[in-house]
């Protein structure tokens, strides 16, 4: 007979007067052995599973048909945009021609051209092929003037113009090597107006080879439709500020090399927050060019449209008169982050240190956010959608006007309706 004592887990078998003639020690597992689940509580599982990957292929498939809406939207849109450019485009007779043309009649519109690179030009002419001369483009356009070149004022007469569009360095090769007399073929169009030759030539140049900013800027500028860029110019003459042209020497005073960075600014807050940004680098530091650089000011406007409502404007005016510009600009890489190296956000780091200095605890302002570059690009346009529905008059309805989605619209979004509410001041805004 034996026997399990499973309290203290030996085994032990006596005879039949009840003496124990045999024991052994089961030692106990380290482990105790899993217990599965009851038929009830396994079939309960396995519906909650089913469920949760029901809701996950659910979501899958939502998921797929809104990505395959964007781009049957998209397609349409694209197609609709070749349609219609197709449509103004018209036939090519009768806006194109190939012609020869002598090169003494071509005349170089120096208002938008590029700076003529005679070095350029001179090592085309010492290996000069009409094989990479091909053809130059240019403009027919008949204008009246002048029959007395000294009188201005006097009688006129139709003279047709034939003005150089794309082949500048090309051109002048081709002079250094035959002179003016020579034909040579050339791409026409019969463009009537300069703002329309100047939309050409971005389009050929910045297409083929690349303009850089300030070029193109001024090439915009004659095209005369661009609002962005009337807006940029209109905003630095109001503060005696220029924009450096194409060739001049870099760091003048008064002159704004980062024209680019005020257009961004622009862009997203509008206007007013260009302004209220220049307004402060202005009164501060005057017509020093270190003020204007690129990463001064866009750290001074993204402080402006972080903090607006929040800073008073005579205090960081006496903050930075106090500091004085060059201890400003040498304190910002001391602002730079290990997750965020921005000179621009460095920079609006130094000017919110410069702010609070000595300041109570309850008037300093909070400090700027410690976010990776993406992430804190992302918060600085989110606070300048803001400004717009603060600040301009037209703001929300330039903000509902950018698309949700679309081919031609990358990135743009309406603002959350948190950031809409505190714009505005209503209920329910924290």
């Amino acid at each position: 007979m034996s026997n399990t004592n499973r309290r203290e887990n030996v085994r032990y078998r006596v005879n039949r007067r009840g003496e124990m003639v045999e024991a052994k020690v089961v030692p106990l597992p380290e482990t105790t052995s899993p217990v599965g689940p009851t038929p009830r509580e396994a079939r309960r599982l396995n519906v909650s599973a089913e469920r949760v990957q029901q809701g996950i292929d659910n979501r899958r498939a939502a998921l797929m048909k809104r990505l395959e809406e964007r781009r049957v939207a998209r397609q349409e849109e694209r197609d609709r945009a070749i349609r219609e450019a197709a449509a103004r485009a018209g036939d090519p007779d009768d806006n194109v021609t190939l012609e020869k043309i002598r090169l003494g009649d071509i005349t170089v519109a120096q208002s938008f051209q590029r700076l003529l690179d005679e070095d350029r030009a001179v090592g085309y002419a010492m290996d000069f092929s009409w094989e990479a001369f091909q053809a130059v483009s240019v403009n027919r356009v008949k204008t009246q003037v002048p029959v007395d070149p000294n009188d201005p004022e006097g009688p006129t007469e139709e003279r047709e113009i034939i003005d150089l569009t794309d082949g500048q360095h090309r051109l002048y090769a081709a002079l250094l090597c035959f002179g003016e007399d020579v034909l040579v073929k050339c791409v026409v169009t019969n463009l009537t107006t300069k703002a329309k030759r100047a939309r050409l030539f971005i389009r050929i140049n910045d297409e083929r080879t690349g303009l850089n900013y300030n070029t193109k800027f001024r090439a915009r500028l004659e095209a005369e439709d661009d609002e962005p860029a009337e807006q940029v110019m209109a905003l630095l003459a109001s503060f005696h500020l220029d924009y450096t042209k194409p060739g001049e020497t870099r760091n003048l005073p008064g002159r704004v090399t980062a024209v680019s960075t005020v257009e961004s600014m622009v862009r997203q807050g509008g206007v007013t927050s260009a302004r209220a940004a220049l307004s402060v680098l202005k009164e501060c530091f005057g017509d020093d060019p270190v003020a204007y650089r690129d990463y001064m000011m866009a750290g001074m406007w993204q402080f402006c449209v972080r903090y607006d409502g929040l800073y008073n404007r005579e205090r960081l005016i006496a903050a930075l008169k106090r500091d004085g510009l060059e201890k400003v600009n040498e304190s910002i890489p001391d602002f730079k982050t290990g997750v965020n190296s921005s000179p621009a956000a460095a920079a609006c780091g130094a000017i919110h240190f410069a702010y609070n200095w000595h300041l109570p605890g309850k008037d300093q302002l909070p400090a700027p956010p410690n976010e990776t570059r993406n992430r804190y690009a992302g918060l600085v346009r989110k606070a300048a959608r803001s400004w717009l529905l603060r600040h301009e008059t037209n703001g929300a309805a330039l903000v509902a006007a950018r698309p949700l989605t679309g081919l031609y619209a990358p990135g743009a979004q309406r603002p959350s309706r948190a950031t809409t509410r505190r714009a505005y001041g209503l209920p329910g805004s924290s």
